[in-house]
Order: C-alpha cells, then sequence, then structure tokens
C-alpha cells in the first residue's frame, strides 16, 4: 500500500536486526488482506529472532449516516488472529475499529481455538473476506500446488538480548 512489497520490507528489516526487532503490518483494508500480506511476511522470514507483527482493521471503513463506521465483527476478528498466530505472527492486534469486545473475542480465541494445520486460501477468504487480486497474486507465490499454505511452527517468546554499550 505504501509502496515496498512485503518480500522488500523483509529483507530491509531483516539487514538492521538486532536495532529492529520485528516488523509486520498494520491497518488497511480489512482483516483478509492483512492476512495476505502476513503470509507474505512470514515466508519471507530469516531471522526466527525478529518478531512478526500484524494489526488488522476491524473490517473495512464504510461511511454510514455521516460517521466512518467499522463493521468488522468480533468473531471476524477472533478468526483473523487466529490466522494470524497460525501464519505465524508473534504479536497480534486491532488498528482502526478494533474495540474492547474485538479484543476479547481475539484473546479468547487465541487461549481456546486449537491452531489449523493447513492454511487454506479459500478458507481466508470465506471467514475474512474478500482479497484483492493483487494481493491473491502476491501470496500466490507462497502456495504449494495444492494451494494451501503451510504454517509456522511456533516458537517459545523469548527475551531481547542486551546489547553490549
Amino acid at each position: 500500500m505504501m509502496g515496498l512489497e512485503p518480500k522488500s520490507l523483509a529483507k530491509l528489516a531483516e539487514k538492521y536486526y538486532p536495532d529492529v526487532i520485528g516488523y509486520g503490518a498494520n491497518c488497511g483494508i480489512g482483516a483478509s488482506e492483512l492476512i495476505g500480506t502476513i503470509i507474505c511476511l512470514a515466508n519471507e522470514r530469516i531471522n526466527e529472532d525478529m518478531l512478526l507483527i500484524a494489526k488488522g482493521n476491524c473490517g473495512i471503513p464504510e461511511f454510514i449516516e455521516g460517521k466512518i463506521a467499522y463493521t468488522g465483527t468480533p468473531e471476524l476478528m477472533a478468526e483473523y488472529a487466529s490466522l494470524a498466530r497460525a501464519i505465524g505472527a508473534d504479536i497480534i492486534g486491532g488498528c482502526c475499529g478494533t474495540k474492547y469486545e474485538h479484543i476479547v473475542a481475539m484473546r479468547d480465541a487465541l487461549r481456546n481455538k486449537r491452531q489449523s494445520q493447513i492454511i487454506d486460501l479459500d478458507a481466508i477468504t470465506q471467514s475474512l473476506g474478500k482479497m484483492s487480486a493483487g494481493n491473491t497474486a502476491l501470496i500466490d507465490g507462497y502456495l504449494n500446488p495444492n494451494k494451501k499454505i503451510k504454517p509456522s511452527v511456533k516458537k517459545k517468546m523469548r527475551r531481547r538480548k542486551k546489547r553490549p554499550d
């Protein structure tokens, strides 16, 4: 969206490790688009010590009765959070339109939902909404012939090592 493709972002951020300890995506035009970006970033990640961050907005903004409204439900955000974790995100949050009830649903989903073994592009768009043709084409290179994405193997959380001064 800002002119830097996920592949380039991953390479740039990793070049500056340990000064930069993580990278990711936030906001955008809906949870499915953000998940598409996280798929790209996760597949380009080389340094597993760097954090992958996902912060999707709560649905696509709409102009309703003279105000901007986000129509994403708590259930949609819970599904987004579960998918982001399965893909490999270490920090998962919400951006524009995210309210307390969305965060609660995300927290509960992350605590209770079993992680899927295979992440399917069709399942993502069915649960989170359509993805732009550009984003679909971008992640197509990361899909195996069966159009499935292998999820990240979750690692234990680690503390950042102090650098000597």
